[in-house]
């Protein structure tokens, strides 16, 4: 899988995919995180949801996928990475998203033969972004 866009094999490439749907609570789960996991090798841990990671994460990269699911949705994807997190100074979440000046749900210009695009998107603006995540680690612990 992948092998040949990234120039390996499998015994040197160390990226594990684990597919799933991440708005199913047996892949991923908004519940809260256990505290401080022990460290364990990764390559130790039965990967079959993400769930086996919940608090053992310090860094998440989202990119460009929040703005794919409703506002509610997104609350809740964020809630449930939130729980992957280390609960530890430093661990982060980071990435790029489709924004707007004012939160609101978007909708792209129509694609040629369309007379209106059938996409919606919520897209969060600056602000309605970090109130989102201070929802869910706390006033002034978000930048």
């Amino acid at each position: 899988m992948g092998f040949e866009l990234f120039k390996t094999v499998p015994d040197d490439f160390k990226v594990r995919f684990i597919q799933g749907d991440i708005h199913d609570p047996s892949f991923l789960s908004a519940s809260a995180s256990p505290g401080p996991a022990p460290t364990v090798a990764l390559k130790d841990i039965q990967l079959d949801s993400l769930n086996s990671l919940r608090g053992r994460v310090s860094i998440i990269i989202a990119d460009f996928f929040f703005h794919l699911f409703s506002k509610d949705e997104q609350y809740s994807l964020a809630r449930s990475l939130a729980s992957l997190l280390l609960p530890a100074r430093g661990s982060v979440i980071l990435g790029d998203h489709c924004a707007q000046r004012e939160e609101r749900i978007f909708s792209p210009t129509p694609r040629p033969g369309e007379t209106e695009s059938t996409m919606k998107m919520y897209c969060h603006s600056d602000k309605s972004w970090k109130r989102m995540w201070e929802e869910i680690f706390g006033e002034g612990n978000v930048e």
